[in-house]
């Protein structure tokens, strides 16, 4: 995983947007998989339908706090510390919904 993980922050830092998305999503499926996650895997592919095609990955500030937390993620999984996981994937999680609400509630598809 550091390995995809250095993939993905390379096409962050390079500004590789459909590579930044590519990688974004193998890492997501491959923690998914590891977690045995199913819901969470039915219910993210769910909320992609209303993302648009780039809407993280084009966004500067976005990738920035993806490889952070991408870090923190992969540190707590190496030194077995459960405790730690919950906030870093819940900090993730929440700052992609939120983004993801602001846009749609700016396309007034709440209306």
């Amino acid at each position: 995983m550091r390995r995809q993980h250095e993939k993905l922050r390379r096409a962050a830092q390079s500004r590789q947007v459909s590579r930044v998305e590519q990688l974004e999503f193998e890492f997501h499926r491959t923690i998914n998989r590891l977690a045995g996650a199913r819901k969470l895997s039915w219910m993210l592919r769910a909320a992609m339908r209303y993302t648009p095609t780039r809407f993280y990955a084009a966004d500067p500030e976005w990738r920035s706090a993806m490889v952070t937390d991408h870090d923190a993620l992969l540190d707590a999984l190496e030194a077995g510390d459960p405790a730690a996981i919950r906030p870093i994937m819940a900090r993730h999680f929440t700052d992609g919904a939120q983004r993801l609400v602001k846009h749609l509630d700016g396309l007034g598809i709440w209306s």
